[in-house]
């Protein structure tokens, strides 16, 4: 609302977040990838993060920031942090979109496996919503949840197979270790979405 590029902002922000990876990890540190071309591989993991994190931050403290709202009307509170994510979710499929078509031109072609790919988004939506319900809920009582939240989005991010191969942590962590990073539900959500667009 009253931005020079409205709606154009929901393409333009993660495509620049992705430039900026793609310029310090494939050009700088030239970090490469078997899975895929280094870019498609950033685009898939990037933008349902995006989604992922914008939502849960901006839903964490949605009853707080709405109680005079809430006072007033008598709605479910839960429609709040749910109508965050669905607006999040609708900004995201532009950039969803912008991955399948990069993946078709510069693969020549989709995987069959492209058929799961509203599955996918399904249970990513679904995860979404559940932490963002929990999360504002918790925030009403301690406000300490914020900045927990923060400092895991963070350490999760780097925890994920964003930049770099799952190939890559198996050949690095013990086999122990290695099962309790693939339990990292985010580490299936992005392998998901690798498989249905790559």
């Amino acid at each position: 609302s009253r931005s020079l590029l409205g709606a154009f902002w929901a393409f333009l922000s993660p495509l620049l977040v992705v430039l900026i990876f793609y310029i310090v990890f494939s050009l700088i540190l030239k970090v490469k990838t078997e899975e895929a071309p280094f870019l498609l591989y950033l685009m898939s993991a990037i933008f349902p993060w995006r989604f992922f994190q914008d939502s849960l931050v901006c839903a964490t403290t949605s009853l707080v920031d709405n109680k005079n709202l809430l006072r007033e009307s008598n709605f479910p509170h839960y429609l709040l942090p749910l109508s965050i994510v669905l607006a999040g979710a609708i900004n995201f499929l532009p950039s969803l979109a912008i991955t399948v078509i990069a993946s078709f031109f510069i693969l020549k072609g989709l995987p069959v496996f492209f058929l799961f790919l509203p599955i996918v988004l399904l249970i990513h939506l679904a995860i979404t919503i559940g932490f963002s319900i929990i999360l504002s809920i918790l925030y009403t009582r301690w406000r300490d949840i914020k900045y927990i939240l923060e400092a895991l989005l963070l350490a999760l991010f780097y925890f994920t197979p964003v930049f770099y191969s799952i190939g890559l942590v198996k050949g690095s962590f013990p086999p122990l270790l290695f099962k309790i990073y693939i339990n990292n539900p985010f580490v299936g959500i992005l392998n998901m979405y690798r498989i249905t667009t790559l």
